[in-house]
């Protein structure tokens, strides 16, 4: 009975996860197309209501089981709800963000939010070690680890060649890689083997449908600076490299990252040339090098999960 209800506390925080990285999906759509209009907008609802159901989880299981790594996630959770003033009072000094400014993802209360949620979430990751219904922590583990990588990629979004800032241009490609090959290595080290990475990306392309056609809605008011790649080439980038991170006839982990990044660098910079909006130019080079790029975000993923493939 213990154990039953360690795995339902458990679930329910991950349930409150998914509502909390779904409403940030969701916040984004909304502030690129709807703009800032109010606190009470319905994506903050969402993302408000998900972190009061893990807090509530993690506060219970932190009093009622005595574990530490309860007690950290729940410590951590706070500082949400802390920074809610911190970001008022930054919209009311500086006003709101244009979404043709970095601070709309980088101010200094989102990347609060951002950190304080991806460590809570990690942190909940470890609580899969536990033994419990095998189908169950399939689902329920893929579930948070997209929920993770979603929220991951929304924080580095910046850094993304394909969104409206590119901060580092197509170089980023290899930060993107590494937090999605990262993702999926760790499915693969915490989940039941049966297509662990190709599950979490499942999971993981339906939070990220939430946001998919702002770009139709930026590229519309800022055209000829970001480029609408149409979904059906994300989406098969990242299953393709999910499913070469899932195969296991690449035995180095290093080199299976390379081949992961590699392989879906390809379909999401050199296809999507041919599918792109006119209006945004990118050349071979840029090509290749965001290519190049994935590959060594990949194997950068792949080298750290061979050393602490559990951390």
């Amino acid at each position: 009975m213990a154990i039953k209800k360690r795995r339902d506390i458990l679930h329910i925080a991950i349930i409150g996860a998914l509502l909390m990285s779904f409403g940030a999906s969701f916040d984004a759509w909304w502030h690129v197309s709807m703009g800032r209009d109010s606190f009470f907008a319905l994506p903050h609802l969402f993302i408000h209501s998900g972190v009061f159901v893990i807090l509530g989880a993690s506060f219970w299981a932190w009093r009622k089981q005595a574990h530490k790594a309860w007690k950290n996630i729940f410590l951590v959770l706070l500082l949400i709800p802390l920074s809610l003033p911190f970001d008022e009072i930054w919209h009311y000094f500086l006003g709101k963000e244009s979404v043709e400014s970095v601070l709309i993802v980088w101010s200094p209360p989102h990347i609060l939010l951002f950190v304080s949620a991806i460590t809570a979430l990690f942190l909940l990751t470890r609580m899969l070690h536990r033994k419990e219904n095998m189908a169950a922590k399939q689902i329920f583990g893929a579930i948070l680890l997209a929920v993770l990588l979603n929220l991951a990629f929304i924080l580095t979004g910046p850094f993304f060649p394909f969104s409206p800032f590119a901060v580092i241009g197509f170089y980023g490609a290899a930060i993107t890689s590494f937090v999605m090959s990262w993702v999926f290595f760790r499915a693969t080290g915490l989940l039941p083997h049966v297509a662990p990475a190709f599950l979490v990306a499942t999971f993981s392309i339906i939070l990220q449908s939430t946001i998919a056609d702002s770009g139709i809605v930026y590229a519309s008011r800022a055209i000829g600076s970001f480029p609408y790649i149409p979904g059906w080439i994300l989406v098969l980038s990242q299953i393709t490299s999910a499913v070469a991170i899932d195969t296991q006839f690449i035995k180095n982990y290093t080199m299976r990252g390379l081949f992961s990044g590699i392989i879906g660098g390809l379909i999401l910079y050199v296809l999507s040339l041919q599918f792109t909006d006119p209006a945004f130019h990118y050349t071979a080079a840029e090509a290749v090098i965001a290519v190049v790029f994935a590959g060594l975000g990949g194997a950068l993923a792949g080298y750290l999960h061979s050393k602490k493939p559990l951390l």
